[in-house]
């Protein structure tokens, strides 16, 4: 049970704004807007790519390739506690991407993704927003904004990636249920006040 406080812990402390010192009010996430348009497929397929990317590099406890997907700031802050999860040998894996919108230089995406902990029956299945910027034509994240946060039974974990993998999109009739008695955290961690976008 201790993995599951840390859990807890891991996954509030990723999705944290920054000190209040550090800034002057609370942003709020970006979300699709009459700016924002449907992506490009070049566009989708870099995003995708960040993604893939990120989870692979936390798989082979690669800090400088995981880092890399994540605009300088952002970098900064989520660094010790990748740093901490990589310690650890929890994996990241990708379940589903969805690409809300792209403007010029802003996208937002929605994503599903596990974390995995070695020696523990549960997984963490989370659901966020995340905002990314594009520099010199390169897509990086810089804010993550939690929805939703449930413990499944690792065995349900692996076989949705497998479903992901033969559908190649999430049809929730064709998954594993849920267990009904699945520990849920409605709006992310502490209802999303923790979930704060920078």
């Amino acid at each position: 049970m201790i993995w599951l406080v840390v859990l807890s812990l891991f996954f509030c402390s990723l999705a944290m704004a920054e000190e209040a010192s550090e800034r002057p009010a609370r942003p709020v996430m970006l979300a699709p807007s009459d700016e924002m348009q449907d992506p490009s497929d070049s566009d989708a397929e870099k995003i995708e790519s960040v993604f893939s990317d990120i989870s692979e590099a936390c798989r082979a406890k690669d800090m400088a390739k995981f880092l890399s997907h994540f605009t300088p700031k952002r970098a900064k802050f989520v660094a010790p506690r990748v740093k901490n999860a990589m310690d650890n040998s929890v994996s990241m894996k990708i379940s589903t991407l969805d690409v809300l919108g792209t403007s010029e230089d802003d996208a937002s995406v929605q994503v599903k993704y596990f974390w995995e902990f070695p020696d523990e029956e549960n997984a963490n299945l989370v659901t966020s927003k995340f905002t990314m910027k594009k520099t010199n034509g390169v897509w990086r994240i810089d804010a993550e904004d939690p929805v939703d946060s449930r413990m499944i039974p690792k065995e349900n974990a692996q076989r949705m990636n497998a479903a992901v993998q033969d559908l190649g999109s999430l049809d929730w009739d064709k998954l594993p249920a849920i267990p009904p008695d699945a520990r849920t955290y409605e709006g992310g961690c502490a209802n999303g006040r923790c979930g704060v976008a920078q």
